[in-house]
């Protein structure tokens, strides 16, 4: 099941950069100038990067820390569920979900590192 929504991901993947590439190469039906081609070779390599990017973490199995101490109180943390976060990569943003644990005595929650 796993391995299915790999591959799910890496088809739709394959179609995007697909599209990316069809609609830079569609813009050279006229003339262009050498920083042009470079323009439009850059916003691509910026989308593709952004995509993959963001099929990677995607990817990524959830992790989860079973029962981890609350650093305040020493409390063990209550697993909350997967929660989802934007975070701004060098390929741009890309949203993020992983584990998040929550300390109700100290009302502090945590998003342990991968």
């Amino acid at each position: 099941m796993i391995e299915n929504r790999y591959s799910e991901i890496e088809a739709a993947l394959q179609e995007r950069i697909r599209g990316l590439v069809e609609d830079a190469l569609g813009s050279a039906d006229k003339p262009l100038k050498l920083s042009e081609i470079e323009d439009i070779a850059l916003k691509v390599r910026a989308r593709i990067g952004k995509e993959v990017t963001q099929a990677l973490v995607a990817k990524q199995a959830p992790v989860g820390v079973p029962g981890p101490v609350c650093e305040e109180c020493g409390q063990e943390m209550h697993y909350k569920g997967q929660k989802k976060r934007q975070v701004v990569s060098r390929s741009g943003e890309v949203t993020w979900e992983r584990a998040y644990y929550y300390c109700e005595r100290c009302r502090r929650g945590l998003f342990p590192p991968r």
